[in-house]
């Protein structure tokens, strides 16, 4: 028997085997086989989530015990362009129930062409300019500020750091909490994001539900469990050890880049309820979809230039937050969408070439009854948002329904503007303007009167 016998031999056995396991040889049958296989591999990876998700509508995060003794803290905060919001700011944090003598802060003043720096030092802030328009994105500014700190202070001289954005609001007893969570054997803690602008319109209602969603699914079960969470922007705070080595996380999503590298140093991120801070969010289209690119981009580029380390930790610590953080930022959905296209292409090729034509109507079901039931479960789990984060939010109920109707359509988009962000390499920082003028008295205000 020649090699060429020997191999149609083997050959037919393999198709014999696949043809009795799928009743006909039919190439779109066993793409869509391999699809369905890693369907439901990955749902048993994540099932843990049904658990985090019962915990996070149900259950309550857990309460740090005060302590006496209160940490000096470095408050950074970083601006470009942000005359009009900087000092609120700044007056919240310098109303904080903490005593102040323990409060210094820093602004990172990056290539700004207006009046940042003079508003935040004439409300106390010491301010370090940058100006190079080649280093003009949040992380690098923030490096430069650790540098200058280092310099001038010495990073250790502070017991822990905070971090905030310059159209942020800090509540009152902010510090004083986040002080009590360090002392839980956490090395980093975020704290709850609430939303400065919510009502606006659907875009920043939208970015909303995403972050109330982010409490339920992520922060609040994480807590419970004492998983680490992940830093999904801003309002976190830290020991000085980490910082110790300056900032040095300045990818597209440094906040991505700074959770993937302390889960796999063994780092522990907690979370604290009581610790609350309000953001503003966009409520221009343009401006939505610039950030969300820059978003799916960075994410994209951190899971592979960093998740290897994640795996590496794993297997050497043992850790599940490894493991957890590793499907947290897993590109299902792409490799999803990837396999799907390929099937779709066998199938029109194999119903070509048999009966010469091809159906697209059953495709464009399949697909309309696919995006109908993500639309539904969406708006299951933000209905679920609504109830439990109800308190944070106080808007009237018709604005509430109107809003969470709408929600879907600002995750449905999510993928495509992640495909986008795969082939376009053009995607770069960009500041996000902010102008919601309001002090924190008058953003409770406006919850409480439900406007």
């Amino acid at each position: 028997m020649n090699f060429d016998e020997f191999f149609n031999k083997i050959w037919q056995y393999i198709v014999n085997w696949v043809s009795s396991t799928y009743l006909a040889f039919e190439p779109e049958h066993i793409a869509q086989t391999i699809v369905n296989y890693l369907i439901v591999i990955y749902s048993i990876l994540i099932l843990y989530r049904v658990v985090y998700i019962l915990v996070g509508v149900f259950g309550k995060a857990p309460k740090y015990k005060h302590v006496e003794k209160k940490k000096s803290f470095a408050v950074i905060i970083a601006a470009r362009n942000e005359e009009k919001v900087i000092g609120n700011l700044i007056d919240s944090i310098k109303a904080n129930k903490y005593p102040q003598d323990k409060i210094t802060i820093f602004v990172s003043a990056n290539n700004c062409t207006d009046n940042t720096a003079l508003i935040a030092r004439n409300h106390g802030a010491i301010v370090y300019e940058m100006n190079e328009k080649s280093r003009d994105t949040k992380g690098l500014g923030l490096q430069y500020l650790f540098t200058q700190i280092e310099k001038d202070y010495g990073i250790m001289s502070f017991e822990a750091y905070a971090f905030f954005d310059a159209d942020n609001l800090v509540d009152p007893l902010f510090l004083d909490k986040m002080n009590d969570a360090l002392e839980a054997d956490w090395d980093v803690v975020k704290g709850y994001r609430d939303i400065k602008n919510f009502g606006t319109n659907l875009i920043s209602s939208s970015y909303g539900f995403h972050f109330y969603r982010n409490v339920i699914i992520s922060h609040r079960p994480r807590a419970v469990f004492h998983n680490s969470t992940l830093l999904d922007g801003t309002g976190f705070v830290c020991h000085n050890y980490i910082m110790k080595d300056g900032w040095n996380y300045v990818k597209l999503t440094e906040d991505a880049e700074f959770t993937f590298l302390l889960i796999s140093n063994n780092k522990k991120i907690g979370y604290c309820e009581e610790a609350v801070f309000y953001d503003e969010q966009p409520h221009s289209i343009k401006v939505s979809l610039k950030q969300r690119a820059r978003w799916a981009k960075g994410a994209l580029d951190n899971f592979f230039e960093n998740s290897h380390k994640l795996v590496k930790s794993l297997f050497k610590t043992g850790k599940f937050s490894n493991y957890d953080m590793y499907l947290e930022a897993f590109p299902y959905d792409i490799l999803v969408l990837v396999l799907s296209i390929v099937i779709l292409i066998i199938d029109i090729v194999f119903q070509v070439n048999t009966t010469g034509t091809y159906q697209i109507l059953g495709y464009l079901h399949t697909v309309g009854t696919t995006l109908l039931t993500t639309y539904l479960a969406i708006l299951a789990l933000g209905i679920l948002v609504l109830i439990r984060e109800r308190k944070r939010i106080h808007y009237k109920w018709y604005k509430m329904v109107f809003y969470l109707l709408h929600w879907p359509i600002f995750d449905l988009i999510s993928l495509p503007i992640r495909i986008y962000a795969i082939f376009n390499r053009k995607i770069k920082w960009d500041a996000i303007p902010h102008d919601d003028t309001s002090t924190l008295e008058e953003v409770n205000k406006t919850k409480d009167s439900g406007k």
